[in-house]
């Protein structure tokens, strides 16, 4: 059965996708092994998944506060440097894995794994279209390609991509990607919801990054005041970003640090969030409308509240949105309407698909496929 070595970091919602596709790669009959930061530690093992820590953590941690150039200096040289690449080599070299999946970010460890010999699958968390788009001719492409990596070379080497975003959501699947397969977004299963009548008005789950950024603090509660007169209730989680204690909220609120978010999405009735791509794809999964504010411009986050306008399943609106208008949005989207009809509509897509499978699938093909030409 294949043998897979799993390279991802401490980036956010990065993480669920690699380590579904690990869990179901063991769950029939392979074998998965996750190399990542030392934090990640935990949540791996208790997956099930075996685990080995880079050397020593990352440069880049989510939660630390600090100015948009250092958080983009700490981002390359995780992306880029050498470290990740040379735990890579060195894992490889001990465990001897059928193929090797790695985060379409760690441009380095990326192109040490296809010098390797060994099958290399890019494993692309988001929408490929932002990645090969405003990621690649951004800030962080533009830099890594002074380092010598062309990200398009890179992505364009590997055996093949797996992609876990809603196929109908991908604007575009041309672009540098070798073998782009969109399996749909590696989500926890469905819980079925609460019968209506227990939710006599409706309620809403706000959540933003748990990556920090300037602002955060304060987008967080000006949404707390615009819900404060709503005939809706809410529920706030700050994640490590922001300590609950510092904000203020208005009766019809209750904010936490964490609460489990698959046991709270059958139970509200609309999704204000950052724009991550795992949280819309989690919500949308349960057919919830979102309204999207995003924190941070150099990452996705714009990205995927366009795409989510234009399914018709929610709004996008900027972060600097004021309390009038955030509240005028959440009112909307938390009624009837058509945007309830979309994003019910794209949460039965989620029902045909079967995307760690799929994944599983690819990584397979890529070894199966590697082994034949070795024994030619």
């Amino acid at each position: 059965m294949t043998k897979g070595l799993f390279v991802t970091w401490d980036a956010g919602g990065n993480l669920p996708p690699a380590l579904g596709i690990a869990q179901r790669l063991e769950r029939e009959g392979g074998t998965a092994i996750v190399l990542g930061d030392p934090v990640q530690r935990s949540a791996v093992e208790a997956a099930g998944v075996a685990f080995s820590a880079f050397g020593a953590p990352a440069p880049f941690t989510p939660a630390a506060r600090g100015s948009v150039a250092r958080g983009l200096v700490d981002l390359l040289r995780t992306t880029t440097g050498s470290a990740i690449a040379a735990d890579l080599r060195r894992v490889a070299a001990a465990e001897q894995p059928d193929v090797i999946v790695v985060d379409c970010m760690l441009a380095r460890a990326l192109a040490e794994a296809v010098s390797s010999g060994i099958p290399t699958v890019t494993l692309v968390h988001a929408f490929p279209s932002f990645f090969s788009g405003p990621y690649a001719s951004g800030p962080v492409g533009r830099l890594s390609a002074l380092r010598g990596l062309r990200l398009s070379r890179i992505w364009g080497a590997a055996a093949a991509t797996i992609a876990t975003t809603l196929p109908s959501l991908e604007p575009g699947q041309s672009g540098p990607w070798a073998g782009l397969e969109l399996v749909g977004p590696v989500t926890p299963a469905i819980v079925d919801a609460p019968p209506e009548q227990l939710r006599p008005r409706p309620r809403a789950l706000i959540s933003l990054s748990t990556i920090w950024y300037p602002g955060q603090e304060r987008t967080l509660q000006r949404l707390l005041d615009a819900v404060a007169p709503l005939d809706l209730d809410a529920i706030v989680t700050t994640g490590r970003s922001i300590d609950p204690a510092a904000l203020r909220v208005p009766p019809n609120a209750e904010v936490h640090r964490y609460v489990d978010h698959d046991a709270l999405l059958p139970t509200v009735d609309l999704v204000v969030g950052h724009g991550g791509h795992g949280t819309a794809m989690r919500a949308l999964a349960h057919g919830l409308p979102l309204l999207v504010v995003p924190g941070f411009s150099l990452t996705d986050q714009p990205y995927v509240g366009q795409r989510v306008a234009a399914a018709g399943a929610g709004r996008s609106v900027k972060k600097s949105a004021g309390v009038e208008e955030l509240r005028a949005a959440i009112a909307s989207l938390a009624a009837p309407g058509a945007h309830r009809d979309a994003a019910r509509r794209l949460g039965a897509e989620f029902e045909a698909l079967d995307p760690a499978g799929a994944a599983v699938r690819v990584l397979e093909r890529v070894a199966t496929q590697s082994s034949s030409f070795s024994a030619q």
